[in-house]
């Protein structure tokens, strides 16, 4: 019979058959016992919002009021911001990040095309001269995380992206994914151990907040690893161009 699976260990709400269900975790339900989620989800006039989750959005595409369970998350700036950077290191270009790079980015600007649909709204932006992106925001009824999903045509080399939250949160540490674990990083920049930390290769997610971890936000992706948090502006590098070929007998 057909079904769905859901191949995470956290039960989920999805889009089915012009409505949406609810998946147990790490199991596959048959079509037909699939349990229909009551609620619902409001895309209209720059705002979505499904009773739990509420953003706000601007011109840009960028979310300048966001709040969770009645939460107000601090934000010191809109959140969602695209970023620039050149990303020219001097020796190996897979993998290397020059910290000097990190103060030579400019944020993406100008306004966006807008369009709404049942649980989603969706922003066409452009990056540069050559490259676009799609950044479409979700909610799913009753659940309490804003999925974000990219679909980017890039064509800029030696360029890297990345994705930015500024708030207000201001613990001394923010918490980074690993293998099996989760570790500790600075930042705040304090000492040179702590600045030459900028980008943590994290597994899958990180988490700035205050020194108690009682208030915070948390940023999971599917598949990026690269992170930076400072003074509370938590960050993801969303890609990265870098000339693979033509450097010599090792690429």
């Amino acid at each position: 019979d057909e079904c769905l699976f859901n191949p995470s260990p956290i039960e989920r709400v999805v889009p089915h058959d012009g409505g949406f269900v609810r998946l147990p975790a790490l199991s596959g339900v048959a079509v037909a016992r699939l349990t229909a989620v009551e609620g619902t989800v409001t895309a209209a006039d720059m705002v979505l919002d499904n009773g739990r989750v509420r953003a706000v959005f601007n011109k840009s595409g960028e979310i300048e009021a966001l709040r969770f369970d009645g939460c107000d998350v601090p934000l010191k700036g809109p959140a969602g911001q695209l970023h620039l950077y050149p990303d020219q290191p001097h020796l190996f270009e897979a993998w290397e990040k020059l910290r000097q790079s990190y103060s030579l980015g400019r944020q993406v600007n100008g306004s966006a095309k807008v369009t709404y649909g049942a649980n989603f709204i969706r922003f066409d932006r452009t990056l540069s001269e050559k490259s676009k992106a799609v950044v479409t925001y979700s909610l799913m009824p009753g659940c309490g995380q804003l999925q974000i999903a990219f679909e980017v045509d890039w064509q800029d080399p030696q360029t890297m992206v990345k994705f930015i939250v500024p708030t207000h949160y201001a613990g001394k540490q923010a918490r980074y994914g690993a293998a099996f674990t989760s570790v500790m990083r600075s930042q705040l920049p304090e000492d040179l151990s702590d600045e030459a930390q900028f980008e943590v290769p994290a597994s899958r997610y990180a988490v700035v907040s205050d020194d108690g971890e009682r208030d915070g936000l948390f940023i999971a992706t599917e598949g990026l690893f690269g992170f930076t948090c400072r003074e509370g502006a938590l960050a993801t590098t969303l890609l990265t161009s870098p000339r693979i070929t033509g450097e010599g007998d090792g690429y």
